[in-house]
């Protein structure tokens, strides 16, 4: 049974082949653990099948390198904070959080972005990725670009 606070967020729909693990599995380094942010708070039961299939195909140890941080629509916080609190080195931000997460810029989606060693991708919010299914591809391809070799 997954644990509501420790694992990955991803869309229900995402059908796209499995991407092969990297060589050395993402949960042999501490420093691989992935904080996956969203506000789609209300469809969170909707998407545990799915996640658990994820983390099972990258070999990723669900207690110690996958995070789901959940937030409300109006709720503060900012990267200093968030990695105090996870030490996460991956940062996938769902819907427009941006700004919400103290961000004064505006990346494009689905590329990733460095501030220090931490890795920072915005992409769509969940519901827009099921509502719009060429959506999923650009996200797909940026975790692939991530989380393989």
């Amino acid at each position: 049974m997954i644990n509501n606070t420790n694992y990955i967020f991803l869309n229900t729909y995402l059908k796209y082949d499995v991407f092969d693990v990297p060589d050395a599995p993402l949960s042999q380094n501490s420093e691989a653990k992935i904080l996956f942010v969203a506000t789609d708070v209300s469809t969170y039961a909707q998407f545990t099948d799915t996640i658990e299939k994820i983390i099972q195909a990258l070999e990723l140890d669900i207690e110690r390198d996958v995070v789901i941080h959940l937030v409300q629509p109006n709720d503060k916080f900012n990267i200093p904070a968030i990695h105090a609190t996870y030490g996460c080195r991956y940062y996938l931000l769902f819907g427009n959080l941006a700004q919400q997460f103290g961000l004064r810029l505006s990346p494009q989606k689905n590329t990733p972005f460095y501030i220090q060693d931490i890795v920072i991708v915005l992409t769509d919010s969940l519901h827009q990725l099921a509502l719009q299914p060429a959506l999923k591809r650009p996200l797909w391809d940026c975790l692939k670009s991530l989380l393989t070799k």
